[in-house]
């Protein structure tokens, strides 16, 4: 009897393990076809995936921004104007952890353009060289990098993984450890623990392939981490506030990839992250000047954490980021003030005032409050005395929260020997309404960090 049921339990196994269905598995080893082809990518997914290269083990990279890049010399003096601005509002130790780019990471990429570490190596190297020659701290975080395990970044995203973040972290302590940069911010007792391995990347390059060829590898998985200090905090206490700010995008916003506790453990220090995700270079100094009005003190060390593609030196941003960091015309006398409506595509003069005639553009601030907060953009013509005029674009930094204000100068200081300004005009706006108009209340006043 106890053979008989034995024999029924073994049939019945045998049934449903037949019922299975079954899947062919393919090892993806090279792209489709579509892939090779420009047209094929949308216009967002083509700057920053296209050429699409599927390289061994599964690493994908695309697109150029992790080539060579260089910052633009004649816009280092923008920066440095940036950099000084700080200084005087009593920053004086900036630290930039530029990323390393991903295709350094050893024997990830031979294909493509990737495969010459050397100049990318160079190129790296002399983005931090540039940066030290305009006052910021930097240091090599590439050393190491092709050590860390399993990987540094994700194969198929351009972000790091925990392992990298981990190790950037304690490249930045051992710099900042030099010297007496630390003495007198209090130290705390800070210990890290992993938790599981439940962290996910976003796989962008992986969906990259995936709209274009209708297939994906598998997602990529990490530890999960956590960080505590080991003792209570004294919520009454007067250094509440950190005098350690991180500034960055989402490398450091990102809860996955555990950056800024790394950064804790790593200091054993308490560290103020003010990094927002998707708002480019400076999103997140927008974020902290919000924010300082609510804060007594000055952070006595900002890092400042980039992605190796990024482009801090762009002058689109400065001339924002930097009367914003001063709160724009709120806080100056105004020149001359107006207001005026337009539409998508209305050019349209908006000042003409004798009052300008006396001043060079790099000379003067522009703040524009427009009634919708969903603006994300104008386009401006500035004339000139001497009947030159050109045209600029503001595409705000971060839409989010800058609730329809428009904070800009009107030029840097290449702009001088074109003379005094004449008038300005509107010749378009991006907004939210297709068919009522957009009101604007701006001022004009003078730009305090000309340089």
């Amino acid at each position: 009897m106890i053979r008989y049921i034995v024999l029924l339990v073994s049939c019945s196994l045998s049934l449903s393990i037949s019922a299975t269905p079954q899947y062919p598995i393919t090892m993806i080893t090279s792209l489709c076809e579509a892939a090779a082809v420009k047209e094929n990518y949308s216009d967002d997914l083509a700057s920053a995936a296209f050429p699409l290269v599927l390289d061994s083990d599964g690493w994908m990279n695309g697109g150029s921004r992790e080539l060579s890049h260089e910052f633009i010399q004649s816009d280092l003096k923008d920066l440095k104007r940036f950099r000084k601005m700080l200084k005087k509002e009593g920053i004086d130790d900036i630290y930039i952890a530029l990323v390393p780019p991903r295709t350094i990471e050893k024997d990830k990429f031979k294909h493509g353009n990737f495969n010459n570490k050397q100049e990318l190596i160079n190129a790296y190297r002399n983005q931090l060289t540039k940066l030290n020659s305009i006052g910021f701290m930097t240091s090599d975080l590439s050393q190491g990098m092709s050590s860390v395990e399993p990987a540094f970044y994700f194969k198929r995203d351009i972000h790091w993984r925990p392992e990298g973040a981990k190790v950037t972290a304690e490249n930045i302590a051992n710099k900042l450890s030099k010297g007496d940069l630390l003495e007198g911010i209090p130290a705390q007792t800070v210990s890290t623990y992993a938790i599981g391995m439940n962290v996910k990347s976003s796989s962008f390059f992986d969906q990259a392939m995936y709209e274009l060829c209708g297939y994906k590898l598998p997602t990529e998985h990490a530890v999960r981490y956590e960080t505590t200090p080991d003792v209570e905090i004294d919520l009454l206490s007067e250094s509440l506030i950190p005098d350690i700010a991180l500034i960055g995008t989402s490398y450091s916003a990102n809860d996955n990839y555990h950056f800024d506790n790394f950064l804790k453990h790593a200091l054993q220090r308490d560290v103020l992250n003010y990094a927002i995700a998707g708002g480019g270079e400076y999103g997140s100094w927008l974020n902290y000047f919000q924010a300082r009005g609510d804060n007594a003190t000055t952070p006595k060390i900002v890092v400042w954490e980039l992605p190796s593609y990024s482009n801090p030196a762009s002058y689109k941003d400065l001339r924002q980021i930097i009367p914003l960091a001063n709160n724009g015309c709120e806080e100056s006398e105004s020149i001359t003030t107006f207001s005026s409506k337009t539409t998508h595509r209305g050019k349209k003069e908006i000042i003409f005032d004798d009052a300008l005639f006396d001043f060079k553009a790099s000379e003067l601030i522009m703040d524009i409050q427009t009634n919708d907060p969903l603006a994300t953009s104008m386009e401006f013509r500035v004339w000139f005395e001497s009947g030159f005029n050109y045209d600029f674009s503001i595409d705000l930094i971060d839409p989010a929260t800058a609730d329809g204000r428009f904070v800009f100068e009107l030029a840097n200081k290449d702009w001088d020997y074109r003379g005094k300004v004449l008038a300005i005009d509107l010749l378009s706006a991006s907004y939210s309404s297709e068919t009522s108009p957009l009101t604007l209340q701006g001022k004009i006043c003078r730009n305090s960090f000309r340089g």
